[in-house]
C-alpha cells in the first residue's frame, strides 16, 4: 500500500522503486548542456524506422562498430511492388480496371507520392 493508500500491485511497484532510484542518481546534476559519454566502438546513423535502412530523414540510432550499416552497405535493398493506375499514376483501387494496372518497384520513402486519392494522405 502506498503512502495515500492506493493498493500497488508486484507488477506495478519496480516502477517505483525505479524512479526513486533514478532520481537519488541525477540528484543535483543539469540536464543542460550535458551529453552522455559514447562508449567507443558506438557509431550513429540516421536510420528509416520502418525498414531498418539508412534514411537522412530518419531519426538518429546507436549501433556497435561491427554493425555499421555503412561498412556492411546495406542501404535501401527493400523494394514495394505497388499496383498503380496507369490513367491516373496514383494507386490502383478495386475499381481500377484491370487493363490500366501496372505493377511498380519503389522504394518505401517513395509510397506516399502514389498514395494520393487511393486511401492515402
Amino acid at each position: 500500500r502506498m503512502p495515500d493508500g492506493e493498493i500497488i500491485t508486484s507488477s506495478r511497484q519496480p516502477i517505483y522503486v525505479w524512479n526513486d532510484f533514478v532520481e537519488g542518481a541525477l540528484q543535483g546534476r543539469s540536464g543542460a548542456g550535458s551529453t552522455f559519454p559514447v562508449p567507443p566502438g558506438i557509431v550513429f546513423h540516421q536510420i528509416d524506422l520502418k525498414t531498418g535502412a539508412p534514411s537522412p530523414s530518419g531519426v538518429r540510432a546507436a549501433f556497435r562498430e561491427s554493425d555499421d550499416l555503412a561498412a556492411q552497405a546495406l542501404g535501401t535493398t527493400l523494394r514495394l511492388n505497388l499496383p498503380i493506375d496507369t490513367a491516373t499514376g496514383l494507386r490502383a483501387t478495386v475499381d481500377t480496371p484491370p487493363e490500366r494496372i501496372e505493377i511498380i518497384e519503389v522504394d518505401p520513402e517513395d509510397v506516399d507520392r502514389y498514395l494520393g486519392g487511393a486511401g492515402g494522405g
